[in-house]
């Protein structure tokens, strides 16, 4: 799969081979179904999974590139994760023999 001209994928190998992937996928699915769960969009529910990270300090960095896609990011502040949720998703990472996928 090629990432769209212009995209970051299209500018580094490195986030075709990581993201583009079989884990990728796997976690998008997840995320996807939190998503569902708590009435939030992806964005929102990967964003508020960063933000929880209790092991690194991460304070995101959006790329909205319109006012709209600014208040989608904005509200993931609002959105609550369960421990069971974000648990769902940190597990997507790994494959089912417990490794890192792509690692």
């Amino acid at each position: 799969m090629e990432a769209p001209d212009g995209t970051r994928g299209a500018f580094d190998d490195f986030f075709g081979d990581w993201y583009v992937s079989e884990r990728g996928w796997r976690v998008l699915d997840v995320v996807r179904e939190v998503a569902d769960e708590v009435d939030a969009t992806p964005a929102q529910v990967s964003l508020r999974w960063l933000m929880e990270w209790d092991e690194i300090t991460c304070i995101p960095i959006v790329g909205a590139r319109t006012p709209e896609q600014l208040e989608e990011n904005v509200a993931a502040t609002e959105v609550s994760l369960s421990d069971e949720q974000w648990d769902r998703i940190m597990n997507a990472r790994y494959n089912p023999e417990g490794d890192l996928w792509g690692h």
